[in-house]
């Protein structure tokens, strides 16, 4: 079954003031297609910034994202949206 979604070496920081916050640390992870997964932890733990950095509405601080092979950790607005049509077809 081809790879969906593949997450490299994630980290999310957000720096409020003189303070950095280390939201998500060297995540990995690999999904197939049709696979069915779920996102669990306490509160605060970064699932929604996860959600937020594999939807393409947070950017990631390091690490790759990929979508079907193609890595979609830098592209700009209208080559997501080429993306998710191709995606949708």
């Amino acid at each position: 079954m081809p790879t969906l979604l593949k997450l490299k070496k994630i980290n999310l920081k957000y720096q409020t003031g003189k303070e950095v916050i280390k939201v998500l640390q060297n995540i990995n992870f690999e999904t197939k297609a049709k696979e069915t997964i779920s996102i669990v932890g306490e509160s605060g733990s970064g699932k929604t910034s996860l959600i937020m950095l594999i939807a393409g509405l947070e950017k990631v601080t390091s690490g790759k994202i990929f979508f079907q092979d193609q890595e979609i950790t830098k592209l700009n607005r209208s080559e997501e949206r080429r993306v998710g049509k191709e995606c949708r077809s």
